[in-house]
């Protein structure tokens, strides 16, 4: 939400996403804001060649920097910021952190997010699968939401990919959400491992082919990159012709 808010669309962008070595920080947000990789082999893990380069990007920016899912040690808080620490005119670098760790430091501002009330979940999963035009399933929706609300925890992540899940799913087929035996996971993992079972199989491929290439690999993912590789991979399933292959992939 913080990362596509209108009050930062004359900022430029980076998001770092699990990433717990510093080194790997930096040289994500060089190669997102420079548009490509700049260091060395014989400086990329140096961490004074990071700051420089860093350092001379940031120069004169405004810069939005999310870092996701953050953990860091207490030691490696000083050398972060440091990264961050630039005096050009002009420049304003915002960095936003999701992380459970507690920090004391005068430039940090904590905003504790709690979770989400049950009423809350279910409006959300009615929200995103209410848009069904079949109006036979309005009731069966009214009684499966609070139910599976309840399982969420409380996660708005959770609340939204089951709210996805029951659009696309027959709702002949959504009390199955409910065996008990499918719930010894978390509530978002099992989410999102029910929407890739309830995928085509080349979508899942798809899915497949950009977890282990982007995701695992901590690369940032080029969208027309990723089309032209699922095409030339042949990942993409024909149409009947009325659809290329680009838009399709584009619907993916």
């Amino acid at each position: 939400m913080v990362f596509n808010d209108v009050r930062f669309r004359c900022y430029s962008r980076a998001w770092v996403n699990n990433s717990l070595e510093l080194h790997e920080i930096g040289k994500s947000i060089i190669s997102q804001l420079s548009g490509k990789e700049e260091l060395s082999h014989a400086s990329e893990d140096d961490m004074d060649s990071i700051r420089d380069r860093l350092h001379k990007l940031l120069n004169g920016m405004k810069v939005l920097v999310v870092l996701d899912d953050l953990f860091m040690a207490s030691y490696e808080w000083e050398p972060l910021k440091q990264m961050f620490s630039v005096d050009g005119k002009g420049s304003q670098v915002i960095v936003v952190a999701t992380t459970t760790q507690t920090w004391t430091d005068s430039v940090i501002h904590v905003h504790t997010l709690d979770l989400l009330s049950k009423d809350m979940c279910c409006t959300i999963i009615k929200q995103l699968a209410g848009g069904s035009k079949d109006p036979s399933t309005k009731k069966e929706l009214e009684q499966i939401a609070p139910a599976i609300a309840e399982r969420c925890g409380g996660l708005p992540l959770a609340a939204q990919l089951f709210g996805r899940l029951l659009k696309f799913k027959h709702y002949e087929a959504w009390p199955t959400l409910l065996d008990k035996s499918l719930w010894s996971d978390n509530a978002v993992d099992l989410s999102l491992e029910l929407s890739y079972r309830s995928m085509p199989p080349n979508l899942r491929l798809c899915v497949a082919y950009c977890t282990l290439s982007y995701v695992a690999a901590h690369q940032r993912l080029v969208k027309e990159d990723l089309i032209h590789q699922w095409i030339a991979l042949g990942l993409i399933e024909p149409s009947d012709g009325t659809i290329s292959a680009i838009k399709l992939a584009e619907e993916y």
